[in-house]
């Protein structure tokens, strides 16, 4: 796990030194410079967690591939033993050659044996070209600065080397996205010269035409029509991944532990950590004094019956106060989603026992988890029978109710179809604080959305699976661990898992709002059932009421007329209103208030304008 930098005619050594310093908390162990040649300079900041020898240290030559690397290949050794076989040599132990060699034998179609998490670019002197790679469900990322007319190439694992010393411009299409979803969707940042290489995609640059070719060689897609395997062969194959996916990720020569929440995905790979060790696990799980959003109780009554070394730690407003204020060097891009805070909580604290933390991310989207499918699911109904200009025409009516839920419904309805009343339902705003367009937000990403015969629940997975996993999640999660030195890997993330889940009939993860069948019934070989008999709570957090008292000061410090007219495409009065609206207890704007608040952190730690 590290930080990576790259350039392309453009800076001198002391400037590429000054940028990947930026980023030095991904990887405290080693930083490298070079001066691959005349035009190229590659950096990386090190976190050693396999391999922990200098040898391994990056840039890192082999052959005639120069490589910076982030990430972990989980199953290099088997490569390894191909490429030995095939009359490779290798110096180290560890699975960046693995990645050059690989590479050599077998080009971009390397990218298929590769099971990890990861984002590297590498310098293939012989045809003098740069090779670059995300991973398949966008753990790792990419950013990228592509300047054709001066002939340069610019690459970094976050946002900050690539703003510092560049002459940039804000797209505020892509801001409207941000303020829309919390975050923005591949490949948009907030900058017209900023992008991000898109999950489950790779880059050739060709350094002597100047040309650049993005190419996706991975996406998760449906393929369950001709499924012959019963349910229980089904679970047995799926344990057998799962169990074989966590086995991989406990791999490291430093401490591993488990984020443990109590829900079902991270109890799993508690569960399964566990029953691979010999030694009691260090788990680690965040609890709050707000007894309605603590779900700490739960998190313990798993991590008792399992036996394993628990640590639960309270966040509370000083806690949260503390890492608002310095938010935007933790995040060094725009995202808003509240559970940063105690992600970050969780990660400081976690750091200071092991090096490396398996999560339950992507259970939810992989296997029809989230609450709201079960809503817009409901919708089949009205959208399928009642046509859009009737189906407006009633919303206009029952919107004149003074009824807070009855508006929703009114909204809901008059949407022109069930992606767009997806999208609504998962942005999450109040749209006369806004000045853009709905349409513009929805075609950046219809192309996630699958108009094929399969099932709703089905589409809706692969779009989370796309969008807000890959933006969202994995975006919070990488900051926020690699800002204290932390690995996080994602068992239920692995490609294998997803494709297996994306392979199998709906009825065995999904029916009649029961979600995650089949992979509850693993669970429970583990647990008893009892443990997860209650409704599905998430990760809520006190916001509301910490706006409205402990942060209240904080909020009118950000939040000013003066910052407000910074950002055109606010309505600075109907903000404000809402603001003091939720301060009086009105409605709850917390998220509102957040989004903002996180935008004008981003913009007065760049000068963006």
């Amino acid at each position: 796990m590290c930080g990576i930098y790259g350039v392309v005619n453009k800076f001198t050594f002391d400037e590429v030194v000054d940028k990947i310093s930026k980023t030095y908390f991904r990887g405290p162990d080693y930083t490298g410079v070079k001066k691959i040649n005349d035009s190229i300079y590659f950096a990386h900041n090190r976190l050693a967690i396999l391999d922990l020898d200098d040898r391994s240290n990056q840039p890192f030559l082999y052959q005639n591939c120069e490589i910076v690397f982030n990430g972990e290949i989980y199953n290099y050794l088997e490569i390894k033993k191909k490429l030995i076989d095939k009359g490779y040599k290798f110096k180290t132990n560890s699975d960046t050659e693995v990645i050059c060699a690989s590479y050599i034998e077998n080009g971009a179609e390397c990218l298929s044996d590769f099971n990890g998490m990861f984002s590297f670019v590498l310098f293939d002197k012989t045809n003098n070209i740069l090779f670059g790679a995300r991973d398949r469900l966008g753990k790792k990322p990419l950013f990228y600065n592509f300047n054709s007319s001066e002939s340069s190439f610019e690459f970094a694992s976050q946002l900050s080397p690539l703003i510092l010393n560049n002459q940039l411009n804000v797209n505020w299409d892509n801001v409207a996205e941000y303020f829309f979803w919390g975050y923005n969707q591949d490949p948009n940042t907030p900058f017209n010269e900023i992008k991000k290489i898109p999950a489950g995609n790779y880059f050739n640059y060709d350094i002597s035409r100047n040309t650049l070719n993005i190419v996706e060689y991975w996406r998760p897609s449906i393929r369950n029509q001709n499924y012959n395997l019963d349910y229980e062969t089904t679970k047995h194959e799926l344990k057998s991944l799962i169990t074989d996916s966590v086995k991989l990720r406990l791999n490291a020569d430093v401490p591993v532990g488990v984020f443990l929440s109590g829900g079902i995905d991270s109890s799993l790979v508690a569960s399964i950590a566990q029953n691979l060790s010999s030694n009691p696990i260090k788990t680690f799980s965040v609890s709050f004094s707000e007894s309605k959003y603590d779900e700490s109780k739960y998190s313990k009554l798993v991590a008792n019956y399992l036996q394993t070394d628990h640590n639960d730690l309270l966040c509370d407003s000083k806690d949260a106060l503390n890492f608002i204020i310095n938010f935007e060097n933790y995040f060094d891009e725009p995202l808003a989603d509240m559970s940063s805070i105690p992600m970050l909580l969780l990660s400081s604290e976690a750091r200071k026992h092991v090096s490396v933390a398996l999560s339950g991310d992507g259970g939810d989207e992989v296997f029809a988890g989230y609450e709201r499918y079960c809503w817009i699911n409901r919708t089949n109904l009205i959208f399928s029978s009642v046509p859009h200009y009737l189906r407006k025409e009633f919303s206009k009516i029952i919107s004149k109710i003074p009824n807070y839920k009855l508006k929703l419904i009114a909204e809901g309805i008059s949407q022109k179809d069930q992606f767009q009343l997806y999208c609504k339902m998962v942005g999450v705003l109040k749209p006369s604080i806004f000045n853009f367009d709905y349409e513009k937000i929805f075609s950046n990403v219809s192309n996630h959305w699958e108009n094929s015969s399969n099932e709703l629940i089905e589409r809706l997975c692969l779009f989370d699976i796309k969008t807000y996993l890959n933006n969202d999640i994995n975006t919070k999660v990488d900051r926020s661990t690699m800002r204290f030195s932390l690995e996080s890997r994602s068992p239920l993330m692995d490609y294998r898992v997803v494709e297996k889940a994306m392979n199998i009939p709906m009825n065995f993860k999904f029916s009649n709002s029961n979600q995650k069948i089949i992979l509850k019934d693993v669970l429970y070989d583990y647990l008893p059932s009892e443990f997860f008999n209650r409704p599905k709570a998430g990760f809520a957090m006190p916001f509301k009421e910490w706006f409205r008292n402990e942060l209240k000061e904080l909020i009118f410090d950000y939040i000013t007329l003066e910052n407000l007219s910074r950002i055109p495409i606010l309505n600075s009065d109907v903000v404000m209103n809402l603001v003091h609206e939720h301060m009086e207890g009105k409605a709850n704007n917390s998220l509102e208030i957040w989004k903002i608040i996180v935008w004008i952190k981003f913009q007065q730690k760049f000068n963006v304008n």
